[in-house]
């Protein structure tokens, strides 16, 4: 049986709000998005270790690092950088999602809720 909700909904109200399991910002874009909250800015901050992510501020560079950056920081260098930037979007993506579970072994066991965009695009 469905659940009902008290509440009428219309048009633009945001039922539920998840972060997603990874993501990456599209090559063509980077240095235009934060890599951590995907916001656009023109003020962006790079990790000071590879020089490759791009960061609104220090809440996000920490969210990112704690989440993601800190297992490909070192993948990163100007070298691989190169070729990683050659990968297509969705090998990058997949990448970045090896490299935590490879380096995370808890993060296979996280209880993780999926949700699926009907209209996905890419940023």
């Amino acid at each position: 049986m469905p659940l009902k909700s008290p509440k009428v909904f219309i048009t633009g109200d945001v039922i539920q709000e998840f972060k997603p399991i990874a993501h990456i910002v599209n090559n063509e874009f980077k240095g235009d998005f934060c890599d951590n909250c995907l916001k656009p800015s023109t003020n962006l901050k790079k990790c000071k270790a590879c020089l490759q992510m791009n960061y609104c501020d220090k809440q996000c560079q920490k969210q990112d690092w704690k989440s993601y950056h800190k297992y490909e920081c070192g993948y990163m260098s100007d070298n691989n950088y190169v070729f990683l930037m050659s990968l297509s979007t969705s090998k990058l993506l997949a990448l970045r999602f090896y490299l935590r579970y490879q380096r995370c072994p808890e993060f296979s066991s996280q209880v993780i809720q999926l949700y699926f965009v009907n209209n996905f695009h890419e940023i």
